[in-house]
């Protein structure tokens, strides 16, 4: 069993609990190119607003397995959220997340608008007014301090990143986040969850997010076929986890029944993309 925090390791290229760098699922989602840059919206949050629309807007989000925070940093920029919290087990990502997320504040500036449909004077946020050149000859902004006003009136000052592990063998009673959250995204990582935890901690972590999840919360999950796990244990890429793998009997197929029992209805299913996205409700 992993520890709760994993680091990749000094040197290592191999992954500890599929904590890739900038990890993104399939690259078939995009055709067999590499992802998108950070500034293209990721297709997975279109796909899912336009299922839901009541669902990132104006909402507290969780991403677990945020990875570097890409999006993260979208649901907060261009959903609307109300708050943003991604979590990682890798420090070291979530290291990486942070310093993602002060580059785009970085790169933003309030910009006046002064013909407005009521003739008023309007201030909004051009989030790539500074190119990514300037950044990296100047730096990152500053945060503002205790007393400062904030130049960028608040923006992206509703994320927040954790180092945390949703399936480790906590008491439940410690969580203390019942009814926490609007929505939860669980991007290509419930694989993960499950090597790394076994059917005992997948069950914890589906338990944990429906805790988690206000009445008529979402819970979305881009699922990870069995395959997909053959594949995430061979060499050079999660070999340390075939033993695992071997002593798992839930399928993937079965989490529906699972998350049914817990309380969490299956209200949207889509195959748009190159792995299905499933979205269940708290009733």
């Amino acid at each position: 069993m992993p520890p709760s925090h994993p680091d990749r390791g000094e040197g290592s290229s191999i992954p500890f609990v599929g904590n890739y760098q900038q990890y993104q699922g399939s690259t078939n989602r995009y055709q067999g190119l590499p992802p998108p840059a950070a500034h293209i919206l990721d297709p997975r949050l279109v796909v899912i607003e336009e299922l839901r629309r009541s669902i990132f807007r104006d909402a507290r989000i969780l991403d677990v397995g945020c990875n570097t925070g890409a999006v993260v940093v979208q649901l907060a920029s261009s959903f609307e959220a109300e708050s943003v919290t991604g979590i990682d087990v890798d420090r070291n990502l979530i290291r990486r997340a942070q310093h993602h997320l002060s580059f785009q504040r970085s790169r933003a500036k309030v910009i006046r608008v002064d013909e407005t449909a009521d003739s008023e004077v309007e201030f909004v946020i051009d989030p790539y007014y500074f190119p990514i050149s300037s950044v990296l000859d100047h730096g990152h902004r500053p945060p503002p301090g205790p007393d400062e006003e904030d130049p960028l009136m608040g923006w992206l000052t509703n994320v927040e990143f954790r180092v945390e592990d949703w399936a480790a063998d906590v008491p439940s009673g410690s969580w203390q986040q019942e009814g926490s959250y609007d929505t939860i995204l669980a991007l290509s990582v419930v694989k993960w969850i499950h090597l790394a935890h076994l059917d005992d901690g997948l069950r914890r972590f589906f338990g944990r997010c429906a805790c988690a999840l206000r009445h008529k919360g979402f819970l979305v999950i881009e699922l990870q076929p069995w395959t997909s796990y053959e594949k995430a244990v061979r060499p050079k890429k999660s070999p340390h986890l075939a033993g695992n793998l071997k002593r798992i009997e839930i399928r993937p197929d079965d989490f529906g029944s699972i998350l049914q029992d817990l309380g969490l209805t299956e209200v949207v299913i889509t195959y748009e993309l190159a792995r299905s996205i499933h979205i269940y409700q708290k009733l």
